[in-house]
Protein backbone atom coordinates (compact mmCIF):
# COMPACT_ATOMS: atom_id res chain seq x y z
CA UNK A 1 0.00 0.00 0.00
CA UNK A 2 1.20 3.75 -0.90
CA UNK A 3 1.72 6.64 1.36
CA UNK A 4 -1.15 9.15 1.17
CA UNK A 5 -4.36 10.31 2.65
CA UNK A 6 -6.93 7.77 1.83
CA UNK A 7 -10.38 8.13 2.16
CA UNK A 8 -12.68 4.80 2.31
CA UNK A 9 -16.01 3.11 3.52
CA UNK A 10 -16.70 0.30 5.58
CA UNK A 11 -19.98 -1.22 5.18
CA UNK A 12 -21.36 -2.70 8.15
CA UNK A 13 -23.24 -6.10 8.73
CA UNK A 14 -26.25 -4.10 10.55
CA UNK A 15 -25.97 -2.22 7.10
CA UNK A 16 -25.06 0.82 8.84
CA UNK A 17 -22.07 2.77 6.24
CA UNK A 18 -19.45 5.06 7.53
CA UNK A 19 -17.22 6.75 5.59
CA UNK A 20 -13.17 8.40 6.52
CA UNK A 21 -9.78 8.87 6.15
CA UNK A 22 -6.25 7.70 7.36
CA UNK A 23 -2.85 7.95 6.54
CA UNK A 24 -2.55 4.59 7.72
CA UNK A 25 -3.92 1.67 4.96
CA UNK A 26 -2.54 -1.10 6.61
CA UNK A 27 -5.65 -0.53 9.36
CA UNK A 28 -8.12 -0.72 7.12
CA UNK A 29 -9.56 -3.99 8.70
CA UNK A 30 -10.16 -2.33 11.80
CA UNK A 31 -13.22 -1.10 13.15
CA UNK A 32 -13.99 2.79 11.98
CA UNK A 33 -15.49 4.78 15.60
CA UNK A 34 -16.38 7.23 13.21
CA UNK A 35 -14.68 9.65 15.73
CA UNK A 36 -16.58 9.11 18.84
CA UNK A 37 -15.05 6.17 20.64
CA UNK A 38 -18.00 3.95 20.18
CA UNK A 39 -17.82 -0.09 21.00
CA UNK A 40 -19.72 -1.93 17.90
CA UNK A 41 -21.13 -5.23 18.45
CA UNK A 42 -20.70 -8.16 16.47
CA UNK A 43 -23.78 -6.90 13.93
CA UNK A 44 -21.47 -3.92 13.29
CA UNK A 45 -18.52 -5.24 12.08
CA UNK A 46 -17.69 -4.37 8.54
CA UNK A 47 -18.44 -6.89 5.72
CA UNK A 48 -17.20 -4.69 3.44
CA UNK A 49 -14.60 -2.15 2.71
CA UNK A 50 -13.42 -0.32 -0.21
CA UNK A 51 -10.67 2.69 -0.81
CA UNK A 52 -12.57 5.33 -3.08
CA UNK A 53 -9.64 7.57 -3.14
CA UNK A 54 -5.78 8.11 -2.62
CA UNK A 55 -5.60 11.99 -2.14
CA UNK A 56 -2.25 14.64 -2.05
CA UNK A 57 -3.03 16.22 1.52
CA UNK A 58 -5.68 15.90 4.62
CA UNK A 59 -7.50 19.18 2.81
CA UNK A 60 -8.23 16.64 -0.59
CA UNK A 61 -9.30 14.29 1.98
CA UNK A 62 -11.36 16.05 3.87
CA UNK A 63 -13.12 17.54 1.47
CA UNK A 64 -13.85 14.11 -0.39
CA UNK A 65 -15.43 12.54 2.75
CA UNK A 66 -17.34 15.27 3.27
CA UNK A 67 -18.54 15.24 -0.66
CA UNK A 68 -19.14 11.63 -0.02
CA UNK A 69 -20.84 12.03 3.12
CA UNK A 70 -23.50 14.30 1.57
CA UNK A 71 -25.17 11.54 -1.32
CA UNK A 72 -27.54 9.43 -0.76
CA UNK A 73 -27.51 5.80 0.95
CA UNK A 74 -28.20 4.35 -1.62
CA UNK A 75 -25.70 6.18 -3.92
CA UNK A 76 -23.55 5.04 -1.03
CA UNK A 77 -23.73 1.50 -2.08
CA UNK A 78 -23.35 1.74 -5.34
CA UNK A 79 -20.24 3.88 -4.70
CA UNK A 80 -18.24 0.66 -2.19
CA UNK A 81 -19.78 -1.63 -4.75
CA UNK A 82 -17.74 -0.21 -7.53
CA UNK A 83 -14.94 1.53 -5.91
CA UNK A 84 -14.05 -1.65 -4.40
CA UNK A 85 -13.80 -3.08 -7.87
CA UNK A 86 -10.05 -2.51 -10.27
CA UNK A 87 -10.34 -3.13 -13.83
CA UNK A 88 -7.47 -3.99 -15.71
CA UNK A 89 -7.14 -4.11 -19.57
CA UNK A 90 -4.32 -5.91 -22.21
CA UNK A 91 -4.20 -4.88 -25.97
CA UNK A 92 -1.99 -5.56 -28.50
CA UNK A 93 -2.48 -2.55 -30.34
CA UNK A 94 -0.22 -3.08 -33.58
CA UNK A 95 2.17 -0.34 -33.43
CA UNK A 96 0.72 2.80 -30.30
CA UNK A 97 1.37 5.77 -33.28
CA UNK A 98 -1.01 3.64 -35.97
CA UNK A 99 -3.90 3.24 -33.23
CA UNK A 100 -3.76 6.45 -32.07
CA UNK A 101 -5.08 7.51 -35.25
CA UNK A 102 -8.03 5.06 -34.88
CA UNK A 103 -9.63 5.83 -32.19
CA UNK A 104 -7.29 5.08 -29.29
CA UNK A 105 -7.93 7.70 -26.76
CA UNK A 106 -12.08 6.97 -27.53
CA UNK A 107 -11.56 3.26 -26.59
CA UNK A 108 -9.53 4.20 -23.60
CA UNK A 109 -12.37 6.07 -22.10
CA UNK A 110 -14.75 3.81 -23.28
CA UNK A 111 -12.99 1.13 -20.85
CA UNK A 112 -12.32 3.39 -18.55
CA UNK A 113 -9.64 0.95 -16.94
CA UNK A 114 -7.72 1.24 -13.56
CA UNK A 115 -4.61 -0.32 -15.47
CA UNK A 116 -4.14 -0.66 -19.37
CA UNK A 117 -1.33 -2.85 -20.46
CA UNK A 118 0.05 -2.28 -24.19
CA UNK A 119 2.05 -4.72 -26.30
CA UNK A 120 3.36 -4.57 -29.72
CA UNK A 121 4.11 -0.80 -29.28
CA UNK A 122 6.93 -0.71 -31.81
CA UNK A 123 7.87 2.88 -30.12
CA UNK A 124 10.23 4.62 -27.56
CA UNK A 125 8.69 6.83 -24.92
CA UNK A 126 8.94 10.16 -26.16
CA UNK A 127 8.23 9.28 -30.43
CA UNK A 128 4.96 10.79 -29.95
CA UNK A 129 2.72 12.74 -27.43
CA UNK A 130 0.78 10.19 -25.05
CA UNK A 131 -2.39 11.79 -23.53
CA UNK A 132 -3.14 9.88 -20.90
CA UNK A 133 -3.73 11.78 -17.93
CA UNK A 134 -3.89 10.32 -14.47
CA UNK A 135 -2.12 7.43 -15.49
CA UNK A 136 2.23 6.77 -14.65
CA UNK A 137 3.28 5.08 -17.52
CA UNK A 138 5.60 2.09 -17.54
CA UNK A 139 8.01 1.28 -20.82
CA UNK A 140 9.85 -1.57 -21.99
CA UNK A 141 11.32 -1.57 -25.21
CA UNK A 142 13.10 -3.35 -27.48
CA UNK A 143 16.71 -2.46 -28.72
CA UNK A 144 15.26 -2.66 -32.40
CA UNK A 145 13.40 0.40 -33.42
CA UNK A 146 10.12 0.02 -34.30
CA UNK A 147 9.58 -3.82 -33.09
CA UNK A 148 8.22 -5.40 -30.27
CA UNK A 149 7.64 -3.26 -26.88
CA UNK A 150 5.31 -3.21 -24.04
CA UNK A 151 3.91 -0.69 -22.12
CA UNK A 152 1.56 -0.24 -18.87
CA UNK A 153 -0.41 2.89 -18.56
CA UNK A 154 -1.89 2.80 -14.46
CA UNK A 155 -3.44 4.93 -12.05
CA UNK A 156 -1.46 3.46 -9.32
CA UNK A 157 1.87 3.74 -8.34
CA UNK A 158 3.50 0.14 -7.93
CA UNK A 159 5.85 -1.28 -4.91
CA UNK A 160 8.87 -1.65 -7.87
CA UNK A 161 8.79 -1.81 -11.68
CA UNK A 162 11.29 -4.03 -14.15
CA UNK A 163 11.51 -4.98 -17.44
CA UNK A 164 12.49 -8.25 -18.58
CA UNK A 165 12.80 -11.52 -17.03
CA UNK A 166 16.46 -11.52 -15.74
CA UNK A 167 17.53 -13.90 -18.63
CA UNK A 168 20.08 -11.66 -20.78
CA UNK A 169 19.10 -13.79 -23.63
CA UNK A 170 15.42 -13.02 -23.63
CA UNK A 171 15.80 -9.47 -22.54
CA UNK A 172 16.56 -7.78 -25.43
CA UNK A 173 13.13 -7.05 -27.39
CA UNK A 174 11.22 -5.53 -25.33
CA UNK A 175 8.71 -8.31 -24.36
CA UNK A 176 7.63 -8.13 -20.42
CA UNK A 177 7.37 -5.40 -18.21
CA UNK A 178 6.59 -5.97 -14.35
CA UNK A 179 4.87 -3.82 -11.93
CA UNK A 180 5.19 -5.40 -8.24
CA UNK A 181 1.78 -4.18 -5.91
CA UNK A 182 1.68 -4.88 -2.02
CA UNK A 183 -0.95 -8.07 -2.90
CA UNK A 184 0.05 -9.45 -6.33
CA UNK A 185 2.73 -8.81 -9.47
CA UNK A 186 1.27 -7.86 -12.33
CA UNK A 187 3.70 -9.20 -15.97
CA UNK A 188 2.29 -7.52 -19.15
CA UNK A 189 3.91 -9.84 -22.20
CA UNK A 190 4.47 -9.80 -25.50
CA UNK A 191 5.75 -13.49 -26.31
CA UNK A 192 7.86 -13.90 -29.44
CA UNK A 193 6.05 -15.85 -32.72
CA UNK A 194 7.19 -18.56 -34.26
CA UNK A 195 6.98 -17.34 -37.26
CA UNK A 196 6.00 -18.79 -40.90
CA UNK A 197 7.76 -21.93 -41.30
CA UNK A 198 7.94 -22.12 -37.44
CA UNK A 199 11.66 -20.94 -38.60
CA UNK A 200 11.71 -19.60 -34.30
CA UNK A 201 9.60 -22.27 -33.11
CA UNK A 202 13.20 -23.30 -31.24
CA UNK A 203 13.85 -20.24 -29.64
CA UNK A 204 9.74 -19.90 -28.72
CA UNK A 205 10.04 -22.90 -26.57
CA UNK A 206 13.28 -21.96 -24.75
CA UNK A 207 11.48 -18.84 -24.25
CA UNK A 208 8.73 -20.15 -22.84
CA UNK A 209 10.84 -22.56 -20.71
CA UNK A 210 12.53 -19.22 -18.88
CA UNK A 211 9.35 -17.06 -18.84
CA UNK A 212 7.34 -19.86 -16.74
CA UNK A 213 10.09 -19.98 -14.58
CA UNK A 214 10.18 -16.47 -13.78
CA UNK A 215 6.59 -16.49 -13.13
CA UNK A 216 6.91 -19.35 -10.95
CA UNK A 217 9.26 -17.80 -8.70
CA UNK A 218 7.31 -14.40 -8.66
CA UNK A 219 4.15 -16.65 -7.84
CA UNK A 220 6.50 -18.25 -4.76
CA UNK A 221 6.23 -14.70 -3.30
CA UNK A 222 2.76 -13.15 -3.76
CA UNK A 223 -0.12 -13.83 -6.56
CA UNK A 224 0.60 -12.90 -9.98
CA UNK A 225 -1.42 -11.61 -12.73
CA UNK A 226 -0.51 -12.35 -16.42
CA UNK A 227 -1.76 -10.44 -19.50
CA UNK A 228 -0.67 -9.54 -23.25
CA UNK A 229 -0.65 -11.31 -26.46
CA UNK A 230 0.59 -14.94 -25.70
CA UNK A 231 0.81 -16.19 -29.45
CA UNK A 232 -0.90 -19.39 -29.03
CA UNK A 233 -4.74 -20.60 -29.63
CA UNK A 234 -4.94 -23.40 -26.44
CA UNK A 235 -7.47 -25.34 -27.53
CA UNK A 236 -9.56 -26.22 -30.37
CA UNK A 237 -12.68 -23.82 -29.24
CA UNK A 238 -9.93 -20.89 -29.19
CA UNK A 239 -9.48 -20.91 -33.25
CA UNK A 240 -12.00 -20.87 -36.02
CA UNK A 241 -9.98 -23.75 -38.10
CA UNK A 242 -8.31 -26.01 -36.00
CA UNK A 243 -7.52 -28.51 -38.60
CA UNK A 244 -6.22 -26.67 -40.99
CA UNK A 245 -4.31 -24.51 -38.56
CA UNK A 246 -2.55 -27.72 -36.83
CA UNK A 247 1.05 -27.15 -38.21
CA UNK A 248 1.16 -23.22 -38.63
CA UNK A 249 2.59 -20.98 -35.86
CA UNK A 250 0.56 -20.49 -32.81
CA UNK A 251 -1.42 -23.49 -33.00
CA UNK A 252 1.45 -26.24 -33.00
CA UNK A 253 1.34 -29.05 -30.45
CA UNK A 254 5.02 -27.53 -28.85
CA UNK A 255 3.32 -24.43 -28.38
CA UNK A 256 -0.24 -25.57 -27.20
CA UNK A 257 1.85 -27.67 -24.71
CA UNK A 258 3.71 -25.09 -23.05
CA UNK A 259 0.67 -23.12 -22.57
CA UNK A 260 -0.47 -26.29 -20.96
CA UNK A 261 2.68 -26.64 -18.77
CA UNK A 262 2.33 -22.75 -17.33
CA UNK A 263 -1.36 -23.30 -16.39
CA UNK A 264 -0.53 -26.49 -14.80
CA UNK A 265 2.01 -24.72 -12.56
CA UNK A 266 -0.38 -23.05 -10.83
CA UNK A 267 -2.59 -20.23 -12.89
CA UNK A 268 -5.70 -19.96 -14.46
CA UNK A 269 -6.71 -18.84 -17.94
CA UNK A 270 -9.47 -16.46 -16.84
CA UNK A 271 -11.51 -15.90 -19.47
CA UNK A 272 -11.86 -19.85 -20.57
CA UNK A 273 -12.50 -20.35 -16.33
CA UNK A 274 -15.32 -18.12 -16.18
CA UNK A 275 -16.72 -19.18 -19.84
CA UNK A 276 -15.52 -22.77 -20.23
CA UNK A 277 -18.06 -23.69 -23.07
CA UNK A 278 -17.98 -20.35 -25.07
CA UNK A 279 -17.12 -20.69 -28.78
CA UNK A 280 -16.90 -17.98 -31.26
CA UNK A 281 -14.83 -15.92 -29.11
CA UNK A 282 -11.43 -14.33 -30.42
CA UNK A 283 -9.18 -11.64 -29.57
CA UNK A 284 -7.36 -11.74 -33.40
CA UNK A 285 -8.18 -11.79 -36.62
CA UNK A 286 -6.00 -11.38 -40.02
CA UNK A 287 -6.02 -8.46 -41.83
CA UNK A 288 -6.77 -10.67 -45.40
CA UNK A 289 -9.99 -12.14 -46.93
CA UNK A 290 -12.22 -9.95 -44.41
CA UNK A 291 -11.67 -12.45 -41.46
CA UNK A 292 -12.34 -10.10 -38.98
CA UNK A 293 -15.27 -9.34 -40.65
CA UNK A 294 -16.41 -12.86 -40.76
CA UNK A 295 -15.22 -13.84 -37.14
CA UNK A 296 -12.42 -16.13 -38.60
CA UNK A 297 -10.04 -15.82 -35.47
CA UNK A 298 -7.74 -16.42 -32.75
CA UNK A 299 -8.22 -16.07 -29.03
CA UNK A 300 -4.15 -15.17 -28.19
CA UNK A 301 -5.12 -12.81 -25.96
CA UNK A 302 -5.48 -13.66 -22.41
CA UNK A 303 -5.19 -12.78 -18.61
CA UNK A 304 -3.88 -15.33 -16.43
CA UNK A 305 -4.11 -15.61 -12.89
CA UNK A 306 -2.29 -17.34 -10.01
CA UNK A 307 -5.38 -19.90 -8.72
CA UNK A 308 -5.61 -18.73 -5.52
CA UNK A 309 -6.91 -15.36 -6.65
CA UNK A 310 -9.33 -16.63 -9.44
CA UNK A 311 -11.87 -16.23 -7.43
CA UNK A 312 -11.39 -12.63 -7.22
CA UNK A 313 -11.87 -12.23 -10.32
CA UNK A 314 -15.41 -11.10 -11.16
CA UNK A 315 -15.44 -10.69 -14.96
CA UNK A 316 -13.26 -11.42 -18.08
CA UNK A 317 -14.51 -10.38 -21.09
CA UNK A 318 -13.07 -10.17 -24.95
CA UNK A 319 -14.05 -6.02 -26.52
CA UNK A 320 -14.20 -7.42 -30.47
CA UNK A 321 -16.26 -3.95 -30.76
CA UNK A 322 -13.07 -2.00 -30.21
CA UNK A 323 -10.97 -1.64 -33.36
CA UNK A 324 -7.41 0.27 -34.25
CA UNK A 325 -5.32 -3.03 -34.41
CA UNK A 326 -6.01 -6.38 -35.92
CA UNK A 327 -6.23 -7.58 -32.23
CA UNK A 328 -8.78 -6.88 -29.70
CA UNK A 329 -8.70 -5.78 -26.23
CA UNK A 330 -9.18 -8.43 -23.00
CA UNK A 331 -10.24 -7.35 -19.77
CA UNK A 332 -10.75 -8.49 -16.12
CA UNK A 333 -12.52 -6.96 -13.27
CA UNK A 334 -10.90 -7.91 -9.78
CA UNK A 335 -13.30 -7.73 -6.33
CA UNK A 336 -11.38 -6.00 -4.02
CA UNK A 337 -9.29 -2.78 -5.61
CA UNK A 338 -5.65 -2.36 -4.16
CA UNK A 339 -4.17 1.29 -4.07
Amino acid sequence: MQKGFFVYMLHCADNTLYTGWTTDPDKRLAIHNSGKGAKYTRSRLPVHFAYLARCANEHEARSRECKIKAITKKEKLILIQEGAKMKLVSWNVNGLRACIGKGFYESMAALDADIVCLQETKMYEGQAEIDMPGYKQFWCNAEKRGYSGTLVFSKHTPVAFTTGIGVEEHDHEGRVVTLEYDEFYLVNVYVPNSKRELTRLPYRITWEDAFRAYLQDLDQKKPVIICGDMNVAHEEIDIKNPKTNRKNAGFTDDERACMTKLLSSGFSDTFRTLHPNVADEYTWWSYMAKARERNIGWRIDYFLVSNRIMPQISTAKIHPDITGSDHCPVSIVLKNKPL
